[in-house]
């Protein structure tokens, strides 16, 4: 646990309060852990040892297929097991800018993250500079120390 992580968990402590789940993975008393605690998620271990070992199968088969649809179910949701074993994943090429002189890869359409992405990184390119530690600096990064 980091100081930003603390900071940022700070903006969402209530609607992490809320979900029982995300209380339970996320914080230590119903507040945010101390700076330094170390956060275990064992059941995203066990997902990601069941990806790992037997891919596809892995996730969409199997327990983890099963915990996820109970976990729809509650939710008043209406997968089912024939829901997953149909569902085929779509590779499509990433978006890929350069941007601040990095090249970047993000998510393609149909999301439109990776073209918000670009808008945004590419918009801020045109900004005039602000010097570290200016009032234009803390405006333009929100106070982070300079580069």
């Amino acid at each position: 646990m980091t100081e930003r992580y603390r900071m940022l968990g700070g903006f969402r402590l209530e609607a992490m309060r809320r979900d029982a789940e995300t209380s339970r993975l996320f914080l230590r008393g119903d507040d945010i852990p101390a700076v330094g605690t170390l956060i275990r998620q064992p059941e995203l271990a066990v997902t990601l040892r069941a990806l790992a070992e037997r891919g596809h199968a892995g996730f969409y088969q199997g327990p983890v297929a099963a915990q996820l649809l109970e976990a729809v179910k509650a939710g008043d949701g209406v997968w089912t097991q024939a829901d997953l074993d149909n569902y085929r994943v779509i590779e499509r090429q990433p978006v890929s800018f350069n941007s601040f002189g990095l090249q970047v890869i993000s998510a393609p359409l149909p999301s439109a993250g990776g073209i918000a992405l670009a808008n945004i990184l590419q918009g801020l390119e045109t900004l005039p500079r602000a010097t570290p530690g200016s009032s234009a600096w803390t405006h333009q990064t929100g106070g982070a120390d300079a580069p």
